[in-house]
């Protein structure tokens, strides 16, 4: 399927279904708070060496689609897999429609093995808008041995 479509329809779905009764949605405070991040890797047997699991940067807009950077997946021969979204970004009605596209998945370039894990993302302090790009304090990269086991 395309990916392309599937963004496109979330878009609407946000802007054109909206929980709140005045007709507008309004997005939460995220100043102060630390956004859980599930990495999915599956990793081919054919590479030596080690690998950064890449993040996303957000979305410059106001809506909750985020986008692979396939520029980097590129250099790095990783393939995008799923749609992207972390999950606490909106208002709880809007995550509980977003709840199948809550992992960044890549096919990422190491050992034959399947990494799986979770890592917070740090704060952002320098806001000035309630709800401004990025979301989180800039796109990077997490090492696999980063990851700590993801909460129950």
């Amino acid at each position: 399927f395309s990916m392309r479509i599937l963004a496109i329809s979330i878009v609407l779905l946000l802007t054109t279904v909206s929980p709140w009764e005045e007709g507008e949605w309004k997005p939460k405070q995220f100043r102060d708070m630390e956004i859980r991040v599930v990495i999915k890797c599956q990793i081919p047997h054919s590479s030596k060496f080690p690998f950064d699991i890449t993040l996303i940067e957000a979305n410059r807009g106001r809506s909750a689609i985020f986008n692979p950077d396939r520029e980097v997946a590129k250099k790095v021969k990783a393939k995008f897999l799923d749609v992207i979204y972390l999950k606490g970004m909106m208002e709880p009605e809007i995550d509980q429609v977003l709840e199948p596209y809550l992992l960044i998945s890549h096919k990422c370039n190491m050992n034959n093995q399947l990494v799986e894990g979770c890592h917070t993302l740090p704060k952002n302090d320098g806001w000035t808008d309630v709800f401004p790009p990025p979301y989180f304090n800039d796109a990077g990269t997490i090492n696999v041995d980063e990851l700590e086991p993801c909460p129950a």
